[in-house]
């Protein structure tokens, strides 16, 4: 049995500016968006890499403040602009832009506009 991960998805009170605080921030592109349920692939230089639904859809209730337990984590040549562009756009930082000596890379973290955490590294932190 083949198992592969489509993407992660990120559950949202507010659907549409969840969803498009994520393409301005990060520059990704909507891949699809279904007109029967409010739900979209957004897609970056990789392809289809993260999903936007609805708590309301999933029927769930977020902890305040979120505490999710999986995250996406993306990879950027530039882990410095991406938080500066993830502030500009009115998410936070969680930490970083920080530098692993031992690994030789760039990490952070942030959160968007409703709290929901993820990672970014450089591209030196991907194994081969």
């Amino acid at each position: 049995m083949a198992v592969k991960l489509l993407n992660a998805v990120i559950l949202a009170e507010d659907f549409v500016a969840v969803r498009d605080w994520w393409v301005a921030a990060l520059g990704l592109e909507i891949h699809k968006e279904w007109p029967d349920l409010p739900y979209a692939d957004l897609a970056g230089e990789g392809g289809i890499m993260l999903g936007i639904g609805t708590l309301a859809t999933a029927d769930v209730d977020p902890p305040s403040p979120r505490r999710n337990s999986v995250l996406p984590q993306f990879v950027s040549d530039d882990v410095e602009r991406l938080l500066a562009r993830v502030v500009e756009h009115g998410g936070t930082i969680v930490f970083g832009p920080n530098f692993a000596e031992d690994g030789g890379y760039w990490y952070g973290s942030f959160a968007d506009i409703e709290g929901n955490p993820a990672w970014v590294v450089s591209p030196e932190a991907v194994p081969e």
